[in-house]
């Protein structure tokens, strides 16, 4: 709302100090035949109208009612000071996107330049750079490159989802899908990975990315006037860190390849020159906001649509579950894993018709030009907007509803579907959000299911759609009630949830018994990252009845990084250990033994468990089939630390 209320006191001011201007021209003595429209206010024009729908959540209307008012392919307006016609539907975003450095070319605010100084300094515009910037870019997001990207945003998205998410009741989505685009483009550009330096860029960086479409009143306070000061900031950070670059691709500590920035630092221009140090921090800059604001987006409404819509969520579970079971413990996911991620590309795209974070965008024309009758003027902005097809029913049936079957074969006609633009502007990063969305989302529903916290939040389109709260969701489990019916439980509804099923804690305990079995039967004492992982929300969802305690999140910080760490802290925490490091199981494994049998005596035994426990009892009712106890234990084959921990947990269960 800050913005929104600074956003109309901007607009006043702009609107007092036009008296003082001048007035808009009518188009001189050419008789030419402009399309439908109005300009509304002069300098001003339909910004405010513009703007305004999208802070009511439906930026749409302002495309829509003009359609119907003025003309369906083509009508005029006015907006951010300049003389616009906004291009509709499939054969407006065709044209636009077919005549690129014919017709028209790109256009941005004036004001681009003003948070982006050193093009100026060159006597190029932002336009002129950015041509240039694209030219470097296929190099990066080329196939054989994107592959080789998966592993790392595997990586990095685990780290987000372990410090962000996990062991967390709830948690606001977009501060921290903001923050993981963020980190992941800063990883793949910049080759950093340490969170505590990419924070130092993560909130200057808001205040850019918001600022730099806001309207140009350099003014104490305003938003344009903090994005040209975050710019500046960031700019500095950027230039340090491009010094060292240097330094450490001279002393061989830097290749040449690793990374988007060292490329800027060795390619030259036509005339052999290298880019400077400013226009690198410049074209970085544009990068991060490119590589991350977008994305995060995208991820956070992808939040939002599973939360409602329980069935798809489901079927992107299963979907990603089969993956998963195809993987060793710690395998990272590879492009063959985002290759059979199909239906989940569906959904992601659904998403991206219905919330695109990229709304539209501006060219300008070249020359003047007809179009479906109508005379465009040299000079004149040209907008398409993705609105006007992805919401609009003549392309995309029943366009409220959420259907990703539309995206099955060979998907939506040419021209409708377009959240990443088209023609030669097809934003040249669209392979790459693929992958940075698809490795986010197999994560997210294989560890996380949630619910929004506001179930009717309003959106907010500033310039991309925003949750006006920023998502919150409350973290539930789906818990087995006598191995048929699920009950969703929440930390909401935990104590009454307890309460009213004391009786199930036994059933529980044996459901876990079972899982836990099924996945450490081919472990040894330690634990993997993922039988870890899937461990821990077996713990956390027993731990509902009240049947088992979880430990401390160190614990789980060290599986997640892939350490092998044993059970005894589990053991410990849920009192079937007197101590930590008297585990006769580990002792056992540690000593040479003959055969495929291991002897494990009552004494041995008794040191770790009271021989008059429930523990006790249930490890010697286990064995008593095959073994006579407690002479000796004979284990054949032998039995992992984590099944130990099943039967324990099992038997507390079953005497709570």
């Amino acid at each position: 709302m800050e913005f929104f209320y600074i956003s109309l006191l901007t607009l006043f001011v702009l609107l007092v100090s036009i008296s003082f201007k001048f007035f808009y021209k009518s188009e001189s003595g050419t008789g030419a035949k402009l399309p439908p429209g109005k300009t509304g206010w002069p300098v001003v024009g339909e910004s405010l109208e513009f703007l305004s729908t999208g802070w009511k959540g439906h930026p749409e209307k302002f495309i829509f009612d003009r359609m119907s008012k003025y003309s369906p392919q083509v009508f005029r307006t006015s907006l951010l000071g300049e003389k616009a016609a906004v291009f509709c539907g499939a054969a407006g975003n065709k044209f636009l996107f077919s005549n690129e450095n014919k017709l028209v070319q790109a256009w941005w605010p004036a004001s681009v330049d003003k948070v982006f100084p050193s093009s100026n300094q060159n006597h190029s515009s932002s336009k002129e750079e950015a041509i240039k910037m694209r030219r470097m870019l296929p190099n990066f997001f080329k196939p054989e490159a994107l592959r080789g990207y998966i592993g790392i945003m595997d990586q990095i998205t685990q780290r987000h989802f372990a410090s962000g998410w996990d062991n967390k009741d709830e948690v606001v989505v977009f501060p921290l899908a903001k923050r993981f685009t963020f980190w992941l483009a800063c990883r793949l550009f910049l080759s950093i990975e340490d969170p505590n330096h990419v924070e130092k860029f993560a909130d200057p960086f808001d205040l850019l990315a918001s600022g730099l479409i806001s309207i140009p009143i350099d003014l104490p306070g305003t938003p344009f006037r903090r994005a040209i000061n975050a710019s500046n900031h960031i700019r500095k950070e950027l230039t340090l860190i491009i010094k060292q670059r240097k330094i450490d691709l001279a002393e061989g500590k830097a290749t040449p390849t690793q990374d988007i920035l060292s490329h800027m630092l060795l390619a030259t221009d036509e005339d052999g020159k290298f880019m400077t140090e400013l226009d690198i921090a410049d074209k970085i800059l544009g990068l991060l906001i490119g590589g991350h604001d977008t994305a995060s987006s995208a991820c956070t409404f992808i939040v939002k649509y599973l939360a409602e819509l329980p069935e798809v969520y489901d079927k992107v579970y299963n979907e990603q579950m089969e993956i998963a079971k195809t993987k060793a413990p710690g395998e990272l996911l590879n492009w063959d894993d985002i290759q059979k991620m199909k239906y989940s590309w569906n959904v992601a795209c659904e998403v991206l018709r219905l919330s695109p974070p990229l709304q539209g965008a501006f060219r300008e024309a070249v020359s003047d030009f007809m179009y479906s009758g109508f005379t465009i003027p040299k000079g004149w902005k040209l907008y398409w907007s993705a609105m006007s097809t992805h919401r609009n029913p003549e392309f995309f049936p029943e366009p409220l509803k959420f259907d990703p079957s539309r995206f099955e074969g060979s998907g939506p006609a040419p021209y409708t579907f377009v959240p990443f633009g088209g023609g030669p502007r097809m934003c040249p990063g669209k392979e790459y959000a693929r992958l940075e969305i698809l490795v986010f989302m197999h994560h997210l529903v294989k560890k996380f299911k949630w619910e929004k916290v506001i179930p009717e939040e309003k959106i907010i389109v500033n310039p991309m759609p925003i949750p006006e709260k920023g998502l919150p969701v409350e973290m539930v489990f789906d818990v087995t009630l006598n191995g048929i019916r699920r009950v969703r439980v929440s930390q909401g509804n935990l104590k009454e949830f307890q309460g009213s099923h004391k009786d199930e804690q036994g059933r529980v305990g044996q459901v876990f018994n079972q899982q836990v079995i099924a996945l450490s039967r081919n472990e040894r004492v330690g634990m993997g990252q993922q039988i870890g992982n899937e461990i821990q929300r077996l713990v956390r969802e027993a731990s509902y009845f009240g049947a088992v305690k979880d430990t401390d999140a160190a614990y789980w910080d060290q599986i997640r990084e892939g350490k092998q760490v044993g059970i005894d802290p589990l053991l410990q925490t849920n009192g079937f250990l007197k101590s930590i490091n008297v585990d006769p199981v580990q002792e056992a494994y540690s000593e040479e033994s003959s055969g495929d049998c291991l002897s494990i005596s009552s004494e041995e035994l008794a040191g770790n468990f009271d021989s008059k426990s429930v523990q006790f009892e249930a490890v010697k009712d286990y064995f008593k089939p095959k073994h006579n106890f407690p002479l000796t234990i004979d284990v054949s084959p032998r039995i992992s630390a984590e099944q130990q921990l099943a039967y324990t947990m099992y038997s507390k269960a079953n005497n709570a």
